[in-house]
């Protein structure tokens, strides 16, 4: 009879997988972050945070179960793809629920389109289309629209929440722009209309935040709080980084939007 000590047991391998596209985690976690601490959270805002986040991780077991991390990953990861599936599906829908029970009915329409963008860009996964511009785009928008129902769960007022909404978005669409800017320029492919993009996108919604503080609609705490990355990405756009930079360029990013994490919240607040 063979050793159970050195029987081979699925369940004995089993791990948690965590999601590997690692630049997605800011889109998810700053906006929220964010949503949190504009507003006053209670048991809704953060119930429904809570399942927004497990939902994000479960994603990676539902990847490999369907076979979008190839074949091999389906047939090796299969028992690990179907634990961290069922544990943190189990926690996004109960959370989720739960969340949705004590929320108000603004929040819970956010979760309705919030859904609905996760299912779309889940769709366009589908057809391996999720690395293409546009893909990349809409990934950005759908993980920032999660920071909605929790700032409206946490009595945030509904134009903020659109504020933050659209701020992220256009901070995420910037900082996906730069960064094929650098791997334009590193595979020598045509580069000017990338560029001239970029700029485009950064200086509208410049022009859109200074005319909101004129006029006294925003404060001009809130132009402050994005002037960093919207910089960093003009530079990134206009210089000669090349891609073996980009985990520092990754990085950089990261910590231009965590300063306006910082920066956002006070400019809202008041």
């Amino acid at each position: 009879m063979p050793d159970a000590r050195t029987r081979p047991t699925s369940r004995a391998r089993a791990h948690l997988l965590l999601p590997r596209e690692h630049g997605t985690y800011s889109e998810l976690l700053l906006p929220i972050a964010a949503a949190l601490a504009v507003g006053r959270p209670g048991a809704a805002s953060w119930l429904l945070a809570v399942s927004a986040v497990a939902g994000y991780f479960a994603h990676e077991g539902y990847a490999v179960l369907s076979g979008l991390r190839g074949v091999r990953a389906q047939r090796e990861d299969r028992v690990s793809a179907a634990w961290s599936l069922g544990w943190f599906g189990g926690v996004a829908l109960l959370a989720g629920v739960a969340g949705l029970a004590v929320a108000p009915w603004t929040a819970r329409t956010a979760v309705g389109v919030a859904l609905v963008l996760s299912h779309v860009m889940l769709a366009i996964e589908g057809v391996g289309r999720e690395r293409s511009i546009g893909g990349e785009f809409g990934v950005g928008v759908s993980l920032a629209a999660w920071g909605a129902p929790v700032a409206l769960a946490g009595s945030v007022a509904l134009t903020p929440t659109l504020v933050l909404w659209a701020i992220w978005s256009w901070l995420f669409t910037t900082g996906t722009l730069a960064v094929r800017c650098v791997i334009a320029r590193t595979k020598g492919r045509p580069l000017a209309a990338l560029q001239v993009t970029t700029i485009a996108i950064a200086a509208a919604g410049a022009v859109l935040l200074v005319s909101s503080a004129v006029s006294g609609g925003l404060s001009w705490l809130v132009g402050v709080a994005v002037a960093p990355h919207l910089m960093l990405t003009a530079l990134l756009a206009g210089t000669p980084v090349h891609a073996p930079q980009l985990r520092r360029v990754g990085w950089l990013l990261v910590g231009s939007d965590l300063l306006a994490l910082l920066l956002l919240v006070p400019g809202l607040r008041g």
